[in-house]
């Protein structure tokens, strides 16, 4: 009976082991090897040819363990040869065979990007995130984190997004990507609330940038006036490692809750109306008939020179220096060139602050400059009235006021306009990656959104870039044709992008571009000679040019734009300072301009309403509301943050018209 057993047994294992293929070899033979090799170095000489010998290499060996080696260089050469059906079979069948061998990690990268490319993005998704980042060459490691990223920021998981940027900052090449990387972070962050920076931090732990996260939901939390939540994440970010600034805002931020100051902002009410909605509009400016003075700091030899220049011309002509009596009661300017250096600008703001007799200094522009001139401002007691537009620099100092029309403005004011005044609710976004690209996508993803409509496609484009079919194409989708290149455009802009195709299908009723009139122009053209018609275009005031007009002609014709500054509208207020404008300088306003002479003239009417002190002047300001300014209408809240309404203009008819 027991032989029986044992014969039995011996019986059984052997069936069970004829059920299942013959044991792999621990490594390639020596042929197998020479022929890999060989297929390898075939293909860096000749993409075709090294395709061919890399699929025979597979139909032969296909239980070598090279086969995982030799599939990932064939998928990419056969995506680039429009063949990922292809390279996606081929992906998928050595990793049933190969599920753990070395470069399996990479053969599901080489996956996820195609599924990824083919917009199933949830299946990308769960197979990404199986890929062990450890098993991949460092390029490949980047590439992971960055599609890892992208896929949680189409999920809507901005905690994810900001581990997978947080690794991919890690494994930079340079300091150039760190700070690509860092700006990207920067603007997610800027977007988060206090809840979902403390979930971002906690998936982080101690690495970067856990702390920002932890400093900016206390700040959050301080000005909403959760001061337990605000003890709470600085207790966190108090055990991280800190950069130097982020120790002194660490330590600025336990003052303020120390102290109970940083309480809650009321942001709940509406943003201002439309200057032909407002009363008082068509008053004369107040600061020619008061008398005082105005300091003036603004980087006159700087790089910003002519920018300068135009602000100062505003506040000069709200003083009443030309067009009148020399010799009538008016502010007295005093001009003060911070020459675009931080300290320079401080410099001039305490020695303005020292002489006595200065109500208020308009400047600087720059947000270094006003860093360090609104702490010299708090030191002498002087208000600083500065055109930035940079938010929160008025934070924490009570002597700032921030007058600048923000980017945040100029995106609520378009996807109002967008979304709800003429019902386009599904947008596309084309736009630079630089910092003011990337947060104008964020400020308007999130302001369309907020408004019941949908971000349906996005793509973007090098700064530096002069031709645009490759962002078009993905803007478009993957049933795009080829679009024309830039110089194809110029040279014949009616010309479809397949002569007698089909029009690309278009899911989206808008395109956004936030960049300036020298881009979006040839953008325009491309768009035009791709067949992308019935769209609206959209964009921010750096389309306010009329180099865009005269580049792009009817290729933006329906398009609208905010801006800082309408000259054509109807408003007297605003036509009689062009007037006056051209009557002195024999040029047209710029938005500086306008901005320049608002601000003067709100100093001057604080004054004619009876401020004695620059503590007079501060308070006046701050109490600002609705003022009806030839720059829009302004209001000023306790922070010292203006709140303005951003003009709109549409193209109509081939000129830039007012939308009021």
């Amino acid at each position: 009976m027991k032989r029986l057993a044992v014969a039995s047994a011996l019986a059984l294992s052997f069936i069970a082991c004829s059920s299942f293929p013959r044991p792999r070899l621990l490594g390639p033979t020596d042929a197998e090897r020479r022929e890999y090799d060989g297929a390898i170095a075939t293909a860096r000489r000749d993409a075709t040819q090294g395709r061919a010998r890399l699929a025979s290499f597979l139909e032969r060996h296909p239980d070598s363990t090279l086969a995982d080696d030799a599939v990932v260089p064939l998928a990419r050469l056969e995506v680039k040869a429009g063949k990922s059906e292809q390279a996606e079979k081929r992906l998928r069948d050595v990793l049933r065979a190969h599920p753990k061998e070395d470069r399996a990690d990479a053969v599901r990268l080489e996956l996820a990007e195609i599924l990824t490319a083919r917009g199933e993005r949830e299946a990308a998704w769960k197979l990404a995130q199986r890929i062990q980042p450890s098993l991949l060459s460092d390029d490949e490691r980047r590439d992971a984190y960055r599609l890892l990223a992208d896929l949680a920021r189409d999920r809507g998981d901005t905690a994810a997004q900001l581990e997978w940027l947080a690794r991919l900052r890690t494994a930079a090449r340079d300091d150039s990507d760190v700070a690509s990387v860092d700006r990207e972070i920067d603007t997610l962050v800027a977007r988060l609330p206090a809840d979902g920076l403390v979930r971002a931090a906690e998936r982080l732990g101690r690495r970067v940038p856990a702390a920002e996260l932890w400093l900016r939901a206390g700040e959050l939390s301080l000005r909403a006036g959760d001061k337990a939540g605000a003890s709470r994440a600085l207790a966190e970010a108090e055990r991280l490692p800190l950069q130097p600034d982020e120790a002194q805002q660490l330590v600025r931020l336990q003052s303020l809750l120390q102290s109970g100051r940083g309480g809650p902002v009321d942001r709940s009410s509406p943003p201002p109306p439309p200057l032909s909605q407002v009363e008082g509009a068509q008053n004369a400016n107040p600061a020619a008939s008061v008398s005082g003075s105005v300091g003036v700091v603004v980087p006159l030899s700087g790089p910003l020179g002519k920018v300068a220049e135009d602000v100062l011309r505003g506040v000069l002509l709200a003083a009443g220096s030309f067009g009148g009596d020399p010799n009538a009661p008016g502010l007295r300017v005093l001009v003060r060139d911070s020459g675009g250096r931080p300290e320079q600008a401080a410099n001039a703001v305490r020695e303005l602050g020292q002489r006595g007799d200065v109500s208020a200094v308009v400047g600087p522009l720059t947000r270094e400059e006003v860093e360090a001139a609104g702490a010299a401002a708090q030191e002498v007691g002087l208000p600083l009235v500065t055109l930035t537009r940079h938010e929160g620099v008025a934070r924490d100092r009570a002597e700032v006021v921030r007058f600048g029309l923000t980017r945040r403005m100029e995106a609520e004011v378009l996807a109002d306009h967008a979304v709800l005044g003429l019902g386009l609710g599904r947008v596309a976004i084309l736009y630079p990656k630089d910092e003011y690209g990337r947060e104008f996508e964020a400020l308007l993803w999130q302001a369309i959104e907020a408004r019941g409509g949908r971000v349906v496609s996005v793509s973007g484009y090098e700064p530096t870039a002069t031709d645009f079919a490759a962002p078009i194409r993905r803007l478009l989708g993957p049933q795009a044709a080829s679009a024309p290149t830039a110089t194809e455009a110029l040279e014949d802009p009616a010309a479809p992008t397949a002569p007698g195709g089909p029009p690309p299908l278009l899911d989206f009723d808008a395109i956004f571009i936030p960049d300036a009139h020298d881009k979006v122009a040839p953008i325009a053209l491309q768009l035009a000679s791709s067949q992308v018609t019935g769209v609206k275009l959209l964009g921010p005031s750096g389309w306010h040019h009329p180099d865009l007009l005269r580049i792009a002609g009817p290729r933006v014709e329906g398009a609208f734009f905010s801006s800082g500054f309408d000259p054509s509208h109807p408003s007297p207020l605003v036509q009689d300072f062009v007037a006056r404008y051209r009557a002195a300088y024999g040029v047209e306003p710029t938005p500086f301009a306008a901005q320049g002479f608002d601000a003067a003239n709100l100093v001057g009417l604080q004054i004619l309403q009876g401020a004695h002190s620059p503590a007079d002047v501060r308070n006046g300001l701050v109490a600002t509301e609705r003022y009806p300014g030839v720059s829009g209408v302004t209001s000023i809240g306790a922070d010292g943050d203006a709140r303005k309404r951003p003009f709109l203009l549409e193209v109509r008819d081939g000129r830039m018209t007012s939308l009021e």
